[in-house]
């Protein structure tokens, strides 16, 4: 069994003992918090990516999205290319819904940004996900109800 995790942490790079809040999470489910605090790490990232030649962005970018894109065609191979509510196909439009809720805290705690797409692809494709286009998905988040099924029942 794991120890409670500490309610502080020293940042290496600035060596200030801040509250494990001002630390980024690990992302991929892994425990603990990053070793930069977030303002730091911020700092990193902006100059890291400051002092690239316009060229290498281009490449960076370009690579970035042949990997998204890569990720993202497994998960709707998988889980299939059509809105189950509505029946939209365009794949820009789609989004990924977890069946039973919970979608918000699910991607908090994975760390956020691409990491949900990844989870999913690591593990394998579990169940309880579905397809659904992003009105019909923030419908079912905000209203509990997606105005496409005219009984006004959970799609």
């Amino acid at each position: 069994m794991m120890g409670k995790q500490p309610a502080t942490k020293k940042c290496s790079k600035c060596q200030i003992v801040k509250s494990v809040s001002e630390f980024y999470k690990r992302s991929g489910g892994e425990p603990g918090y990053h070793y930069m605090c977030k303002d730091c790490m911020k700092a990193y990232y902006r100059d890291r990516w400051q002092n690239l030649s316009p060229e290498e962005k281009t490449i960076r970018k370009s690579r970035y999205l042949d990997w998204y894109n890569q990720i993202k065609e497994g998960i709707f191979e998988h889980y299939g290319t059509e809105c189950e509510c509505c029946g939209e196909t365009q794949i820009e439009f789609l989004s990924i819904d977890h069946i039973n809720g919970g979608g918000n805290k699910h991607r908090r705690d994975l760390g956020g940004g691409t990491s949900f797409f990844k989870w999913l692809r690591d593990e394998n494709y579990p169940p309880g996900f579905r397809v659904l286009c992003m009105n019909c998905n923030w419908a079912l988040g905000r209203l509990g109800y997606c105005p496409h099924n005219e009984r006004g029942e959970s799609s």
